[in-house]
């Protein structure tokens, strides 16, 4: 990744931290959510994988979101920023 918060360290010590990665999580859940709706939103083959695909970005979104929320409501962003 090309920011700072998301160029080392654990996968779930890079949660929550970066708009960017949050905005590029909403677009690909926008763009895979309007491809299986395009597909037909059936039981086909391309249709699965495209709901894979949205349940996928879905989710790291809800992910990211959640730690967001958290940290937001606990203030535990700004205690990890102080430490680096």
């Amino acid at each position: 990744m090309a920011c700072q918060d998301c160029s080392g360290g654990e996968f779930w010590h890079k949660l929550g931290r970066c708009a960017g990665c949050m905005v590029g999580c909403a677009l690909l859940a926008l763009v895979s959510g309007l491809i299986w709706w395009r597909l037909g939103a059936d039981s086909s083959v391309p249709a699965l994988t495209a709901l894979l695909f949205l349940l996928g970005s879905g989710g790291l979104l809800a992910l990211h979101l959640l730690v967001w929320s958290w940290r937001r409501l606990t203030g535990a962003g700004q205690h990890d920023d102080e430490e680096t």
